[in-house]
């Protein structure tokens, strides 16, 4: 049993290689597609800003970037769907049901980690 005190030593070496996967934006894309593409699509986006794309999503619109990658707090899509009150709702309530907390949950941990592709 003199093999015992080494467990913890090899799980340690072990662990050392993996990489967090984190969330990309192919986790995230389908809850843009599903309920904010109707109005901040290619046709004519709401406030000029464009929903589809990961670079539509970093360039923003009027108000800037929707996404600060790595910053929940700064992210203007975040306050939105989140319904802080720092900016409007997002889907508008006489348009939508508010997003899950799933959902929000994956977006807060897609910005966290990057806003990453």
């Amino acid at each position: 049993m003199r093999s015992l005190p080494l467990l913890p030593l090899l799980c340690l070496l072990c662990s050392c290689g993996a990489e967090s996967t984190g969330v990309s934006y192919t986790s995230v894309s389908g809850i843009f597609e599903n309920n904010c593409v109707s109005c901040h699509g290619a046709k004519e986006p709401e406030s000029e800003l464009r929903l589809d794309s990961l670079g539509g999503i970093l360039t923003g619109g009027k108000s800037g970037p929707a996404v600060i990658p790595g910053d929940v707090d700064s992210s203007i899509l975040i306050s939105a769907v989140e319904d802080s009150g720092l900016v409007t709702r997002m889907p508008p309530e006489d348009d939508a049901p508010a997003l899950d907390s799933a959902s929000i949950g994956l977006l807060r941990r897609w910005v966290q980690d990057g806003a990453r592709p």
